[in-house]
Protein backbone atom coordinates (compact mmCIF):
# COMPACT_ATOMS: atom_id res chain seq x y z
CA UNK A 1 0.00 0.00 0.00
CA UNK A 2 1.39 3.39 -1.04
CA UNK A 3 4.66 1.86 -2.11
CA UNK A 4 5.46 3.29 -5.51
CA UNK A 5 6.91 6.73 -6.13
CA UNK A 6 6.54 8.64 -9.36
CA UNK A 7 9.80 10.22 -10.43
CA UNK A 8 9.87 13.81 -11.54
CA UNK A 9 10.15 14.24 -15.25
CA UNK A 10 13.48 15.56 -16.51
CA UNK A 11 11.64 17.39 -19.24
CA UNK A 12 10.02 20.70 -18.72
CA UNK A 13 6.32 20.38 -17.98
CA UNK A 14 4.11 22.84 -19.84
CA UNK A 15 0.99 23.27 -17.76
CA UNK A 16 -2.33 24.37 -19.14
CA UNK A 17 -3.16 27.99 -18.41
CA UNK A 18 -5.10 28.01 -15.16
CA UNK A 19 -8.02 30.18 -14.18
CA UNK A 20 -7.91 32.20 -10.98
CA UNK A 21 -10.43 29.77 -9.51
CA UNK A 22 -8.21 26.81 -10.36
CA UNK A 23 -5.25 28.45 -8.63
CA UNK A 24 -7.42 29.14 -5.59
CA UNK A 25 -8.63 25.52 -5.52
CA UNK A 26 -5.04 24.25 -5.57
CA UNK A 27 -4.04 26.73 -2.88
CA UNK A 28 -6.90 25.54 -0.66
CA UNK A 29 -6.14 21.83 -0.95
CA UNK A 30 -2.40 22.31 -0.46
CA UNK A 31 -2.98 24.57 2.54
CA UNK A 32 -5.32 22.00 4.03
CA UNK A 33 -2.87 19.13 3.53
CA UNK A 34 0.02 21.17 4.96
CA UNK A 35 -1.87 22.35 8.04
CA UNK A 36 -3.54 19.05 8.90
CA UNK A 37 -0.94 16.35 8.18
CA UNK A 38 0.99 16.43 11.45
CA UNK A 39 -1.74 14.99 13.67
CA UNK A 40 -2.36 11.81 11.60
CA UNK A 41 1.41 11.39 11.13
CA UNK A 42 1.94 11.37 14.90
CA UNK A 43 -1.07 9.11 15.29
CA UNK A 44 0.25 6.51 12.84
CA UNK A 45 3.83 6.52 14.16
CA UNK A 46 2.58 6.05 17.74
CA UNK A 47 0.27 3.29 16.57
CA UNK A 48 3.11 1.37 14.90
CA UNK A 49 5.30 1.88 17.95
CA UNK A 50 2.54 0.36 20.09
CA UNK A 51 2.27 -2.57 17.70
CA UNK A 52 6.00 -3.20 17.96
CA UNK A 53 5.84 -3.18 21.76
CA UNK A 54 2.74 -5.37 21.88
CA UNK A 55 4.26 -8.34 20.04
CA UNK A 56 6.58 -10.42 22.23
CA UNK A 57 9.90 -11.95 21.20
CA UNK A 58 8.40 -15.37 21.82
CA UNK A 59 5.70 -14.58 19.25
CA UNK A 60 8.30 -13.22 16.85
CA UNK A 61 10.46 -16.33 17.24
CA UNK A 62 7.45 -18.52 16.54
CA UNK A 63 6.83 -16.59 13.32
CA UNK A 64 10.46 -17.04 12.27
CA UNK A 65 10.56 -20.72 13.16
CA UNK A 66 7.27 -21.37 11.33
CA UNK A 67 8.48 -19.40 8.31
CA UNK A 68 5.17 -17.61 7.91
CA UNK A 69 2.75 -15.26 9.62
CA UNK A 70 -0.05 -17.14 11.33
CA UNK A 71 -3.69 -16.51 10.52
CA UNK A 72 -4.18 -15.55 14.15
CA UNK A 73 -1.48 -12.87 13.95
CA UNK A 74 -2.91 -11.45 10.74
CA UNK A 75 -6.34 -11.28 12.34
CA UNK A 76 -4.82 -9.52 15.36
CA UNK A 77 -3.31 -6.87 13.09
CA UNK A 78 -6.60 -6.54 11.25
CA UNK A 79 -8.38 -5.85 14.54
CA UNK A 80 -5.73 -3.29 15.49
CA UNK A 81 -6.20 -1.41 12.22
CA UNK A 82 -9.99 -1.60 12.52
CA UNK A 83 -9.77 0.12 15.90
CA UNK A 84 -7.46 2.75 14.37
CA UNK A 85 -9.99 3.41 11.62
CA UNK A 86 -13.02 3.61 13.92
CA UNK A 87 -11.33 5.67 16.63
CA UNK A 88 -9.23 8.04 14.54
CA UNK A 89 -9.11 7.77 10.75
CA UNK A 90 -12.88 7.98 10.37
CA UNK A 91 -12.73 11.44 11.93
CA UNK A 92 -9.85 12.39 9.62
CA UNK A 93 -11.89 11.41 6.55
CA UNK A 94 -15.01 13.19 7.81
CA UNK A 95 -13.09 16.39 8.50
CA UNK A 96 -11.41 16.30 5.09
CA UNK A 97 -14.75 15.66 3.35
CA UNK A 98 -16.29 18.69 5.06
CA UNK A 99 -13.32 20.87 4.10
CA UNK A 100 -13.47 19.64 0.51
CA UNK A 101 -17.21 20.29 0.30
CA UNK A 102 -16.59 24.01 0.83
CA UNK A 103 -13.43 24.19 -1.28
CA UNK A 104 -14.91 25.23 -4.61
CA UNK A 105 -15.03 28.98 -5.43
CA UNK A 106 -18.16 28.15 -7.43
CA UNK A 107 -19.99 27.88 -4.10
CA UNK A 108 -18.40 30.88 -2.35
CA UNK A 109 -21.30 33.21 -3.13
CA UNK A 110 -23.99 30.59 -2.47
CA UNK A 111 -25.93 30.03 0.73
CA UNK A 112 -24.70 26.49 1.05
CA UNK A 113 -24.56 24.16 4.04
CA UNK A 114 -23.04 20.76 3.44
CA UNK A 115 -24.95 17.81 4.86
CA UNK A 116 -22.84 14.86 6.02
CA UNK A 117 -25.93 12.66 5.60
CA UNK A 118 -25.94 13.47 1.86
CA UNK A 119 -26.45 10.21 -0.06
CA UNK A 120 -23.25 8.22 -0.36
CA UNK A 121 -21.07 10.07 2.19
CA UNK A 122 -21.33 7.65 5.09
CA UNK A 123 -21.23 4.68 2.75
CA UNK A 124 -18.01 6.05 1.21
CA UNK A 125 -16.41 6.38 4.67
CA UNK A 126 -17.44 2.83 5.56
CA UNK A 127 -16.10 1.37 2.31
CA UNK A 128 -12.86 3.37 2.57
CA UNK A 129 -12.31 2.13 6.12
CA UNK A 130 -12.80 -1.48 5.10
CA UNK A 131 -10.48 -1.13 2.11
CA UNK A 132 -7.83 0.62 4.21
CA UNK A 133 -7.80 -2.13 6.84
CA UNK A 134 -7.51 -4.84 4.20
CA UNK A 135 -4.74 -3.13 2.23
CA UNK A 136 -2.55 -2.07 5.15
CA UNK A 137 -2.87 -5.45 6.91
CA UNK A 138 -1.89 -7.22 3.71
CA UNK A 139 1.10 -4.92 3.26
CA UNK A 140 2.26 -5.71 6.80
CA UNK A 141 1.99 -9.43 6.12
CA UNK A 142 3.99 -9.03 2.90
CA UNK A 143 6.69 -7.04 4.69
CA UNK A 144 7.15 -9.74 7.34
CA UNK A 145 7.13 -12.47 4.68
CA UNK A 146 9.86 -10.61 2.80
CA UNK A 147 12.02 -10.47 5.94
CA UNK A 148 11.47 -14.19 6.58
CA UNK A 149 12.55 -15.04 3.03
CA UNK A 150 15.56 -12.75 3.31
CA UNK A 151 16.52 -14.41 6.61
CA UNK A 152 16.59 -17.82 4.93
CA UNK A 153 18.63 -16.51 1.99
CA UNK A 154 21.13 -14.76 4.30
CA UNK A 155 21.26 -17.65 6.76
CA UNK A 156 20.44 -15.17 9.53
CA UNK A 157 19.83 -16.31 13.09
CA UNK A 158 16.33 -16.61 14.47
CA UNK A 159 16.95 -13.76 16.90
CA UNK A 160 18.26 -11.45 14.17
CA UNK A 161 15.23 -12.00 11.95
CA UNK A 162 12.88 -11.58 14.92
CA UNK A 163 14.47 -8.25 15.81
CA UNK A 164 14.28 -7.11 12.18
CA UNK A 165 10.57 -7.91 12.12
CA UNK A 166 9.86 -5.93 15.27
CA UNK A 167 11.78 -2.91 13.98
CA UNK A 168 9.95 -2.98 10.66
CA UNK A 169 6.33 -3.46 11.75
CA UNK A 170 4.42 -0.69 9.99
CA UNK A 171 6.82 -0.39 7.04
CA UNK A 172 6.34 -1.56 3.46
CA UNK A 173 8.18 -4.60 2.12
CA UNK A 174 10.71 -2.39 0.36
CA UNK A 175 11.39 -0.29 3.44
CA UNK A 176 11.66 -3.40 5.62
CA UNK A 177 14.25 -5.02 3.35
CA UNK A 178 16.15 -1.73 3.18
CA UNK A 179 16.31 -1.60 7.00
CA UNK A 180 17.47 -5.24 7.21
CA UNK A 181 20.12 -4.65 4.52
CA UNK A 182 21.36 -1.56 6.34
CA UNK A 183 21.72 -3.61 9.52
CA UNK A 184 23.77 -6.26 7.71
CA UNK A 185 25.94 -3.76 5.79
CA UNK A 186 26.66 -1.82 8.96
CA UNK A 187 27.76 -5.01 10.73
CA UNK A 188 30.13 -5.90 7.90
CA UNK A 189 31.57 -2.38 7.77
CA UNK A 190 32.18 -2.31 11.53
CA UNK A 191 33.88 -5.70 11.47
CA UNK A 192 36.15 -4.52 8.70
CA UNK A 193 36.92 -1.18 10.34
CA UNK A 194 37.19 -2.52 13.91
CA UNK A 195 38.29 -6.16 13.75
CA UNK A 196 38.75 -6.37 17.54
CA UNK A 197 35.30 -4.96 18.40
CA UNK A 198 33.06 -7.45 20.19
CA UNK A 199 30.31 -9.01 18.11
CA UNK A 200 27.70 -7.94 20.65
CA UNK A 201 28.85 -4.31 20.33
CA UNK A 202 28.84 -4.51 16.54
CA UNK A 203 25.30 -5.89 16.54
CA UNK A 204 24.13 -3.21 18.97
CA UNK A 205 25.58 -0.39 16.83
CA UNK A 206 24.18 -1.91 13.62
CA UNK A 207 20.81 -2.36 15.27
CA UNK A 208 20.83 1.30 16.34
CA UNK A 209 21.63 2.43 12.77
CA UNK A 210 18.82 0.30 11.34
CA UNK A 211 16.46 1.56 14.03
CA UNK A 212 17.20 5.19 13.15
CA UNK A 213 16.48 4.46 9.50
CA UNK A 214 13.26 2.64 10.41
CA UNK A 215 12.05 5.58 12.50
CA UNK A 216 12.61 7.96 9.57
CA UNK A 217 10.92 5.48 7.22
CA UNK A 218 7.95 5.14 9.57
CA UNK A 219 7.48 8.90 9.60
CA UNK A 220 7.90 9.10 5.83
CA UNK A 221 5.28 6.41 5.30
CA UNK A 222 2.95 8.01 7.84
CA UNK A 223 3.20 11.32 5.98
CA UNK A 224 2.58 9.55 2.67
CA UNK A 225 -0.54 7.82 4.00
CA UNK A 226 -1.83 10.92 5.83
CA UNK A 227 -1.53 13.23 2.82
CA UNK A 228 -2.91 10.66 0.39
CA UNK A 229 -5.89 9.74 2.55
CA UNK A 230 -6.71 13.38 3.25
CA UNK A 231 -6.41 14.30 -0.42
CA UNK A 232 -8.68 11.40 -1.34
CA UNK A 233 -11.36 12.38 1.19
CA UNK A 234 -10.98 16.10 0.40
CA UNK A 235 -11.57 15.55 -3.32
CA UNK A 236 -14.49 13.25 -2.58
CA UNK A 237 -15.89 15.97 -0.35
CA UNK A 238 -15.59 18.53 -3.14
CA UNK A 239 -17.54 16.21 -5.42
CA UNK A 240 -20.19 15.51 -2.77
CA UNK A 241 -20.54 19.24 -2.08
CA UNK A 242 -20.96 20.19 -5.73
CA UNK A 243 -23.49 17.42 -6.26
CA UNK A 244 -25.49 18.52 -3.23
CA UNK A 245 -25.47 22.12 -4.49
CA UNK A 246 -26.65 20.90 -7.88
CA UNK A 247 -29.36 18.82 -6.26
CA UNK A 248 -30.53 21.89 -4.33
CA UNK A 249 -30.58 23.99 -7.55
CA UNK A 250 -27.84 26.29 -6.27
CA UNK A 251 -25.88 25.60 -9.45
CA UNK A 252 -26.75 24.25 -12.87
CA UNK A 253 -25.05 21.61 -15.00
CA UNK A 254 -21.27 21.65 -14.70
CA UNK A 255 -18.08 20.15 -16.05
CA UNK A 256 -14.98 18.88 -14.25
CA UNK A 257 -11.45 20.06 -15.09
CA UNK A 258 -8.33 18.29 -13.80
CA UNK A 259 -5.87 20.73 -12.23
CA UNK A 260 -2.32 19.76 -11.34
CA UNK A 261 -0.83 20.56 -7.99
CA UNK A 262 2.05 22.88 -8.67
CA UNK A 263 4.77 24.03 -11.03
CA UNK A 264 7.45 22.03 -12.83
CA UNK A 265 7.62 19.69 -9.85
CA UNK A 266 4.40 18.02 -10.94
CA UNK A 267 4.88 14.44 -12.16
CA UNK A 268 4.58 13.72 -15.87
CA UNK A 269 1.64 11.40 -15.15
CA UNK A 270 -0.55 14.16 -13.73
CA UNK A 271 0.83 16.73 -16.19
CA UNK A 272 -0.77 14.66 -18.92
CA UNK A 273 -4.15 15.09 -17.21
CA UNK A 274 -3.78 18.81 -16.54
CA UNK A 275 -6.61 20.80 -18.09
CA UNK A 276 -8.55 17.73 -19.22
CA UNK A 277 -12.30 18.29 -19.15
CA UNK A 278 -15.09 15.76 -18.64
CA UNK A 279 -18.80 15.94 -17.94
CA UNK A 280 -20.34 16.02 -14.51
CA UNK A 281 -20.51 12.21 -14.34
CA UNK A 282 -17.47 11.52 -16.51
CA UNK A 283 -14.06 10.09 -15.63
CA UNK A 284 -10.59 11.12 -16.69
CA UNK A 285 -9.62 7.82 -18.26
CA UNK A 286 -6.61 6.77 -16.20
CA UNK A 287 -7.82 3.26 -15.38
CA UNK A 288 -8.94 2.14 -11.95
CA UNK A 289 -6.96 4.80 -10.16
CA UNK A 290 -5.26 4.52 -6.78
CA UNK A 291 -8.44 3.63 -4.91
CA UNK A 292 -10.43 1.83 -7.59
CA UNK A 293 -12.34 5.00 -8.49
CA UNK A 294 -12.21 4.41 -12.26
CA UNK A 295 -10.31 7.62 -12.84
CA UNK A 296 -13.10 9.88 -11.62
CA UNK A 297 -11.19 12.01 -9.10
CA UNK A 298 -7.69 12.63 -7.71
CA UNK A 299 -5.47 11.36 -6.23
CA UNK A 300 -3.99 9.51 -9.16
CA UNK A 301 -1.04 8.23 -7.11
CA UNK A 302 0.35 8.44 -3.56
CA UNK A 303 1.04 12.01 -2.41
CA UNK A 304 -0.88 13.40 -5.37
CA UNK A 305 -2.32 16.80 -4.47
CA UNK A 306 -4.17 17.47 -7.71
CA UNK A 307 -7.70 18.78 -7.57
CA UNK A 308 -10.80 19.23 -9.71
CA UNK A 309 -12.17 22.58 -10.77
CA UNK A 310 -15.94 22.43 -11.14
CA UNK A 311 -17.19 24.90 -13.76
CA UNK A 312 -20.86 25.70 -14.20
CA UNK A 313 -21.81 25.47 -17.88
CA UNK A 314 -25.43 26.52 -17.56
CA UNK A 315 -27.45 28.19 -14.81
CA UNK A 316 -29.98 26.31 -12.72
CA UNK A 317 -32.94 25.79 -15.02
CA UNK A 318 -35.53 23.88 -13.11
CA UNK A 319 -36.93 24.84 -9.78
CA UNK A 320 -39.38 23.05 -7.55
CA UNK A 321 -38.64 19.42 -8.38
CA UNK A 322 -40.84 17.36 -6.11
CA UNK A 323 -39.56 13.97 -5.03
CA UNK A 324 -41.89 11.74 -3.10
CA UNK A 325 -41.50 8.21 -1.78
CA UNK A 326 -44.73 6.51 -2.89
CA UNK A 327 -43.77 2.94 -1.96
CA UNK A 328 -46.51 2.69 0.66
CA UNK A 329 -49.02 4.07 -1.82
CA UNK A 330 -48.22 1.27 -4.26
CA UNK A 331 -48.40 -1.36 -1.54
CA UNK A 332 -51.67 -0.05 -0.10
CA UNK A 333 -53.27 0.10 -3.55
CA UNK A 334 -52.01 -3.35 -4.56
CA UNK A 335 -54.45 -6.05 -5.71
CA UNK A 336 -52.10 -9.05 -6.10
CA UNK A 337 -53.22 -11.45 -8.81
CA UNK A 338 -56.14 -9.29 -9.89
CA UNK A 339 -56.25 -8.25 -13.55
CA UNK A 340 -54.99 -9.74 -16.79
CA UNK A 341 -51.57 -10.12 -18.38
CA UNK A 342 -51.85 -9.99 -22.17
CA UNK A 343 -49.48 -9.69 -25.10
CA UNK A 344 -50.07 -7.27 -27.93
CA UNK A 345 -50.58 -8.97 -31.27
CA UNK A 346 -47.16 -9.55 -32.85
CA UNK A 347 -45.33 -9.58 -29.51
CA UNK A 348 -42.29 -11.90 -29.66
CA UNK A 349 -42.21 -13.48 -26.24
CA UNK A 350 -39.30 -15.83 -26.98
CA UNK A 351 -36.73 -13.04 -27.19
CA UNK A 352 -38.16 -10.93 -24.36
CA UNK A 353 -38.28 -13.34 -21.45
CA UNK A 354 -37.22 -10.74 -18.88
CA UNK A 355 -40.20 -8.57 -19.79
CA UNK A 356 -42.60 -11.51 -19.57
CA UNK A 357 -41.27 -12.52 -16.14
CA UNK A 358 -41.40 -8.95 -14.84
CA UNK A 359 -44.96 -8.49 -16.10
CA UNK A 360 -45.98 -11.61 -14.24
CA UNK A 361 -44.18 -10.39 -11.12
CA UNK A 362 -46.04 -7.06 -11.32
CA UNK A 363 -49.33 -8.91 -11.68
CA UNK A 364 -48.62 -11.26 -8.77
CA UNK A 365 -47.23 -8.53 -6.50
CA UNK A 366 -49.25 -5.42 -7.28
CA UNK A 367 -51.98 -6.52 -9.65
CA UNK A 368 -53.68 -4.60 -12.45
CA UNK A 369 -54.13 -5.13 -16.19
CA UNK A 370 -50.82 -5.42 -18.07
CA UNK A 371 -50.25 -5.47 -21.82
CA UNK A 372 -46.80 -6.40 -23.12
CA UNK A 373 -46.15 -4.12 -26.09
CA UNK A 374 -44.55 -5.28 -29.30
CA UNK A 375 -41.50 -3.63 -30.80
CA UNK A 376 -41.95 -0.88 -33.36
CA UNK A 377 -41.64 -1.65 -37.04
CA UNK A 378 -39.42 1.41 -37.37
CA UNK A 379 -35.76 0.84 -36.47
CA UNK A 380 -35.36 4.33 -35.05
CA UNK A 381 -38.39 4.12 -32.78
CA UNK A 382 -38.09 2.48 -29.38
CA UNK A 383 -41.30 1.38 -27.73
CA UNK A 384 -41.98 1.00 -24.01
CA UNK A 385 -42.31 -2.52 -22.62
CA UNK A 386 -45.67 -2.39 -20.84
CA UNK A 387 -49.01 -0.71 -20.68
CA UNK A 388 -49.80 -1.13 -16.99
CA UNK A 389 -52.93 0.40 -15.49
CA UNK A 390 -53.29 2.39 -18.73
CA UNK A 391 -49.85 4.00 -18.35
CA UNK A 392 -46.62 3.33 -20.26
CA UNK A 393 -43.81 1.59 -18.39
CA UNK A 394 -40.27 0.67 -19.39
CA UNK A 395 -38.19 -2.12 -17.85
CA UNK A 396 -34.44 -1.64 -17.48
CA UNK A 397 -32.32 -4.53 -16.20
CA UNK A 398 -29.31 -2.88 -14.57
CA UNK A 399 -26.28 -4.08 -12.63
CA UNK A 400 -24.61 -0.94 -11.28
CA UNK A 401 -25.67 2.46 -10.01
CA UNK A 402 -23.96 4.21 -12.91
CA UNK A 403 -25.82 2.15 -15.51
CA UNK A 404 -29.08 3.63 -14.22
CA UNK A 405 -28.19 7.05 -15.65
CA UNK A 406 -28.32 5.94 -19.27
CA UNK A 407 -31.20 3.57 -18.55
CA UNK A 408 -33.36 6.40 -17.22
CA UNK A 409 -32.33 8.77 -20.01
CA UNK A 410 -33.47 6.26 -22.63
CA UNK A 411 -36.48 5.13 -20.61
CA UNK A 412 -37.92 8.64 -20.31
CA UNK A 413 -37.90 8.93 -24.09
CA UNK A 414 -39.71 5.61 -24.49
CA UNK A 415 -42.65 6.43 -22.20
CA UNK A 416 -43.14 10.02 -23.38
CA UNK A 417 -46.76 10.86 -24.14
CA UNK A 418 -48.37 8.75 -21.41
CA UNK A 419 -45.67 8.27 -18.75
CA UNK A 420 -46.22 5.77 -16.00
CA UNK A 421 -42.72 4.93 -14.93
CA UNK A 422 -39.42 3.10 -15.29
CA UNK A 423 -38.61 -0.15 -13.54
CA UNK A 424 -34.96 -0.59 -12.51
CA UNK A 425 -34.45 -4.29 -11.87
CA UNK A 426 -31.09 -4.97 -10.20
CA UNK A 427 -31.58 -8.72 -9.94
CA UNK A 428 -29.23 -10.09 -7.28
CA UNK A 429 -26.76 -7.23 -7.46
CA UNK A 430 -26.09 -5.21 -4.32
CA UNK A 431 -26.44 -1.43 -4.54
CA UNK A 432 -26.39 1.58 -2.24
CA UNK A 433 -29.94 2.94 -2.45
CA UNK A 434 -29.12 6.48 -1.34
CA UNK A 435 -26.41 6.79 -3.97
CA UNK A 436 -28.83 5.47 -6.60
CA UNK A 437 -31.42 8.05 -5.54
CA UNK A 438 -28.85 10.80 -5.98
CA UNK A 439 -28.04 9.67 -9.50
CA UNK A 440 -31.71 9.32 -10.47
CA UNK A 441 -32.49 12.83 -9.26
CA UNK A 442 -29.44 14.21 -11.03
CA UNK A 443 -30.59 12.66 -14.29
CA UNK A 444 -34.21 13.79 -13.98
CA UNK A 445 -33.25 17.37 -13.17
CA UNK A 446 -31.77 17.57 -16.66
CA UNK A 447 -35.16 16.97 -18.27
CA UNK A 448 -37.33 19.98 -19.08
CA UNK A 449 -40.63 18.45 -18.02
CA UNK A 450 -41.22 15.21 -16.26
CA UNK A 451 -43.67 13.31 -14.14
CA UNK A 452 -42.55 9.79 -13.64
CA UNK A 453 -42.38 7.01 -11.07
CA UNK A 454 -39.12 5.10 -10.69
CA UNK A 455 -39.56 1.60 -9.28
CA UNK A 456 -36.51 -0.17 -7.84
CA UNK A 457 -36.55 -3.96 -7.65
CA UNK A 458 -33.92 -5.99 -5.77
CA UNK A 459 -33.95 -9.78 -5.81
CA UNK A 460 -37.54 -9.78 -7.11
CA UNK A 461 -38.72 -7.69 -4.17
CA UNK A 462 -40.14 -4.18 -4.31
CA UNK A 463 -37.44 -2.02 -2.73
CA UNK A 464 -38.79 1.49 -3.35
CA UNK A 465 -40.93 3.62 -5.66
CA UNK A 466 -40.04 7.29 -6.07
CA UNK A 467 -42.24 9.84 -7.81
CA UNK A 468 -40.65 12.81 -9.56
CA UNK A 469 -42.69 15.81 -10.63
CA UNK A 470 -41.84 19.25 -11.99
Amino acid sequence: MFRFVLKKSRHRIFKAKQSDDAKEILNRINTYLHENAEEPVELLTRFWDDQQKAITYQELRQIVLAGLVSVEQIEEWRKDYSVLVNNSLKTLWETAIKAGAYSQPLLDDKTFSFDMTYPGVQNWIKERGSAFVTAITDEQRKAVSSLLLRGVEQNSSVDEVARNIRTCIGLTSRQSIAAANLYEHTKQALRKQHPRMWDSTIETKARHTAQMYAERAHRQRAMNIARTEMAYAYNQGADFGIRQAYRENLIGAYKKVWTTSGDEGVCSYCAGLDGKEVGMDGNFGFGRGLFGTEGELPPAHPNCACAIEYIEIEPPTFQGLIVKDVTDEYINDATPGIGKVEMEKGYKAGSRQNEVETAQWLHDTLGGDIVLLKESDKDSQKMPDFLWKNKLWELKNTTTIKSADDAIRRGLKQIIGNPGGIILDYGRNEIEIQELERLIESRIRRKRTVQVDIMIILQKKLEKVLRYKK
